[in-house]
């Protein structure tokens, strides 16, 4: 999500591929294959797709819709949620008056 709050659609993108390519592994290494794992992968390559929309969006300069969370059946109000801690964590880790000294 840090990269996805920076505008750093296609970082997300392939980020969240990796993490749906490693539960893929986990999943079947351990024979997890209940609703709750084949949920949480299915929401991994939501974000992937809904990031990779987002960098096309963003290399177009526009010239397309913006994408909406729910055109990849992710709710805004999660997406938003996980930006405000992504913030939160990306200020505490470089605050900004370290950027301006």
């Amino acid at each position: 999500m840090q990269y996805h709050v920076t505008a750093q659609y296609e970082y997300a993108y392939h980020h969240w591929i990796l993490a749906a390519c490693w539960r893929k592994e986990d999943m079947d290494a351990n024979n997890f294959h209940d609703q709750g794992h084949l949920n949480a992968l299915r929401y991994t390559i939501k974000q992937a797709m809904y990031n990779k929309a987002l960098y096309e969006w963003q290399d177009r300069r526009g010239k397309v819709r913006l994408p909406q969370p729910e055109d990849f059946g992710l709710k805004t109000e999660d997406i938003e949620n996980k930006e405000k801690i992504s913030e939160k964590e990306l200020e505490e880790f470089m605050p900004k008056s370290n950027l301006t000294s």
